[in-house]
């Protein structure tokens, strides 16, 4: 069995927009087998919840933009061409609607997802933790941001998890999060800072959701076409979950 602890901007970027196509089914059929364990904590829901609202309106707004895009495409073309893709481009146009209301099932389905997850405990004592390396300049405060959220997010899953052996193979904490998590020369390693604690708890870090689903190859190059397709800083200004940065 594989425990996986989802960053917020997971479950955002990739769950709740369906990249790739089916993801959420993936998870959901890996979940049921005992395959994997998914885990969070109160942060994540809290930062969930706080940005619902955001996806829904970016999901909205990204389907209006390729629809208006394939409607003026279609509205410049020769009478010869609109002939022949007309009943197409018309039947496309018509399910607006309905692909807004499949996008808005979507992140419902990926909430109720997450509040399906086995929930990590935040203590007081992980806090502490958090406002000393705070102080002490220690990833993921290496951007003079409030980074305590991030802090919590590792630290309560390593601390729950080093505890937790029994049944489990690995255990993989997953974010795109590079500004805070990353070493600066390898953004696909945890920062050097971050690595006696990963190591402790025998979790590794990656920040590709695919290699820890352990996905089919074809769903593997959807999600490199992706992250290719939207460029990884405007990724992760708009993905900066809002935690005061």
């Amino acid at each position: 069995m594989i425990s996986l602890v989802l960053d917020t901007n997971i479950w955002i970027a990739y769950i709740a927009k369906d990249w790739p196509s089916g993801i959420i089914d993936e998870i959901k059929k890996k979940k049921k087998s005992g395959e994997i364990i998914l885990l969070t904590n109160e942060i994540i829901i809290e930062e969930w919840n706080r940005n619902k609202e955001t996806t829904l309106k970016d999901i909205s707004k990204k389907a209006d933009e390729i629809f208006d895009a394939t409607k003026k495409v279609f509205e410049n073309y020769s009478s010869k061409t609109k002939g022949k893709y007309s009943d197409l481009v018309k039947d496309f146009l018509r399910y607006r609607n309905d692909f807004k209301e499949s996008a808005k099932q979507q992140v419902e389905e990926t909430e109720k997802l997450i509040h399906e997850c086995e929930i990590i405990p935040v203590t007081d004592k992980m806090k502490l933790r958090a406002t000393e390396w705070a102080l002490q300049k220690k990833a993921p405060f290496i951007k003079n941001k409030n980074s305590v959220a991030d802090a919590l997010i590792i630290i309560s899953a390593a601390e729950y998890l080093k505890e937790k052996s029994v049944g489990i193979t690995d255990s993989i904490f997953v974010s795109y999060n590079s500004e805070e998590f990353s070493s600066k020369n390898n953004k696909n390693e945890i920062h050097s800072d971050l690595k006696s604690l990963l190591d402790e708890a025998n979790m590794t870090f990656t920040r590709h959701l695919g290699e820890a689903l352990r996905l089919p190859d074809q769903m593997l190059k959807e999600i490199d076409r992706y992250v290719e397709y939207y460029v990884q800083d405007w990724i992760e200004t708009q993905i900066d979950i809002a935690r005061g940065k």
